[in-house]
């Protein structure tokens, strides 16, 4: 029964944004406008996270040479992926829906009642998914998930190809709103996210080697290991709405730990002239936070229909709190440990990007760019110290003309 509970909540993750608080039955209508945007933007940054997955998958299985199957661990980085994209575009305060489906039976549940409207919204996506479970239903142990034999990128694409549906559904409805009240202009997001780590390894000096046992004043250190990571995230989000920017948001976070770990012999006392040591050091922190703020978001659009994008963000507060200790193992020393709340914020530049509309969809602008530039090494102090840097750049961008 755990088993079944576990998959179950694992779908659900992906239907967060299906949503209503209305009466059951009720048709799309004005009323559900805002509802029926916020869940295009899921739907299509969805769409565009399973095809990057997809193209993740792929590239791993040419290099191993061999498929990449289905894992529970695999499947839940999946959906987590697709849930934080999202989250990035998901408007604050949306409630969820209640229907699942059970990935062994095929059947489809719902303990709270929504509206017709976006309740539709959830079927047409379950309802794909449904077709492929019962597909292999009857090739399958009762208590083997419909997915269990498939290949992640199969799993992508299904999960990629529910979404269409729903985006369809979410399309065709907005479509039919009464002129008065569907959305004119462009509409959509930009995302942009930047994720930098570092890492430094590096060796502490030997001390008091010229001696041949510690005395008072005089510790022989056979020196150790200095190491630091660290990693700064930053989401920001532009809502377009009329072609222009109706509102920002964005999230920060960063985190350090960083260590020492050194060995030796120390001179405590007459009593105790020579005594080994280890030495150990401990800084770590965490810092994150969320705002709003005032983006600059600009679109111009050629004839050809060749267009050029601009974007600007803001900086992000971040609050955390700072944890450090001193252990020494020797001379009867006693442990310090150290916490005190820190604040920093954590800022990204300007961007511009262009692209070219599709030929035959002169109301959809979309794409993405991801920057990952191999790792880089450097050595400090000969080869005493080294950094590994890493950073990845991902730009993604959807807007819709409903007309």
């Amino acid at each position: 029964m755990m088993k079944i509970n576990i998959f179950a909540i694992t779908l659900v993750w992906l239907l967060l944004g299906f949503v209503s608080t209305h009466a059951q039955s009720q048709p799309c209508g004005c009323a559900d406008k805002q509802d029926l945007l916020n869940h295009l933007r899921t739907s299509r940054i969805a769409i565009q996270e399973s095809q990057f997955q997809i193209d993740t998958f792929i590239a791993r299985e040419v290099a191993d040479g061999s498929p990449y199957l289905y894992s529970q661990e695999r499947l839940l980085r999946l959906l987590e992926s697709i849930k934080n994209a999202q989250r990035s575009v998901r408007v604050k305060g949306g409630a969820t829906s209640s229907l699942t489906m059970n990935p062994y039976d095929c059947s489809i549940t719902e303990t709270t009642p929504s509206s017709g409207c976006l309740r539709q919204i959830s079927q047409h996506y379950l309802d794909h998914l449904r077709r492929v479970c019962l597909s292999n239903k009857s090739s399958r142990k009762p208590d083997e998930p419909y997915f269990e034999r498939m290949e992640m990128k199969q799993i992508a694409l299904q999960l990629m190809m529910a979404e269409n549906e729903s985006e369809k559904f979410i399309l065709q409805m907005l479509t039919s709103l009464p002129a008065n009240c569907r959305s004119n202009g462009w509409f959509g997001y930009v995302v942009h996210q930047k994720v930098s780590t570092s890492e430094t390894t590096g060796r502490i000096a030997t001390r008091g080697t010229e001696y041949p046992r510690p005395s008072a004043g005089i510790t022989k250190s056979n020196g150790g290991t200095d190491t630091t990571a660290t990693k700064t995230t930053y989401i920001g989000t532009i809502y377009v709405e009329d072609g222009k920017m109706s509102s920002a948001k964005g999230y920060a976070a960063s985190s350090l730990d960083a260590g020492t770990i050194e060995t030796g012999r120390v001179f405590c006392s007459a009593k105790k002239p020579d005594v080994p040591f280890v030495v150990t050091t401990s800084i770590k922190n965490f810092l994150e936070g969320e705002s709003g703020g005032s983006g600059v978001f600009t679109l111009s659009i050629q004839a050809n229909g060749n267009y050029s994008i601009g974007v600007s963000f803001f900086n992000v507060p971040v609050t955390g709190t700072m944890t450090s200790s001193r252990n020494v193992n020797a001379c009867d020393a006693k442990p310090t440990n150290y916490s005190n709340h820190i604040t920093d914020k954590k800022n990204t530049a300007s961007y511009r990007f262009d692209g070219k509309m599709k030929p035959g969809f002169p109301d959809l602008i979309e794409g993405s760019i991801v920057e990952k530039p191999p790792l880089l090494q450097i050595h400090q102090q000969g080869e005493s110290t080294v950094v590994d840097q890493t950073y990845e750049l991902q730009t993604r961008w959807m807007l819709r003309r409903i007309r």
